[in-house]
């Protein structure tokens, strides 16, 4: 279980920073318009999915055990 809440903590972490950087970038360069999306509703896609794998990552720290067993 640990293993797939890591897995998808880093996968969504990953897609979560891809997203700001092409949103930023879209932004920095003047186009406010990706698709039929605006960069800020992207951004704030971009955040929910980072938000995500931070979950992910805690769940799976949560769910570790130390070394003497508590």
């Amino acid at each position: 279980m640990t293993r797939i809440l890591l897995t998808i903590g880093w996968l969504a972490g990953a897609a979560g920073v891809l997203l700001t950087l092409v949103a930023g970038a879209a932004r920095i360069a003047g186009y406010y318009w990706l698709g039929s999306f605006s960069t800020g509703t992207v951004l704030l896609g971009a955040m929910g999915v980072m938000l995500i794998g931070c979950l992910g990552f805690l769940a799976a720290l949560s769910t570790r055990r130390g070394a003497d067993g508590r």
